[in-house]
């Protein structure tokens, strides 16, 4: 699995040296990594790369969900979005530990 990764810089069209908009590339590169096995690792892969196998049809199918290590606790939040509430139990942090985390949080 690759990935190509392209910044480009835009001048704009001047309007007093009638200088057209000029777009130049000023960084390429293909990222060939274990991106794949990632993906695998935290459960993504057919979601991302082959959605269709998983009933995926059109984007409203699919919720990407993204937060950060801090104090705010984001399964919670997915937790309400489960289609399958059964599936609650595939969430990050699980278990009395963090039961009582979430109960001391806001």
């Amino acid at each position: 699995m690759s990935l190509n990764v392209y910044l480009f810089i835009t001048k704009p069209y001047c309007e007093c040296c009638k200088r057209e908009e000029e777009k130049s590339m000023v960084f390429h590169a293909n990222i060939t990594s274990n991106l794949w096995e990632v993906a695998e690792n935290v459960g993504i892969y057919k979601c991302v790369w082959k959605p269709r196998e998983i009933g995926i049809i059109k984007a409203g199918d699919l919720i990407l969900v993204k937060g950060s290590q801090n104090e705010l606790y984001l399964e919670r939040v997915v937790e309400l979005l489960l289609l399958n509430k059964k599936d609650k139990d595939l969430l990050p942090r699980r278990g009395s530990f963090w039961d009582k985390k979430r109960r001391n949080t806001p």
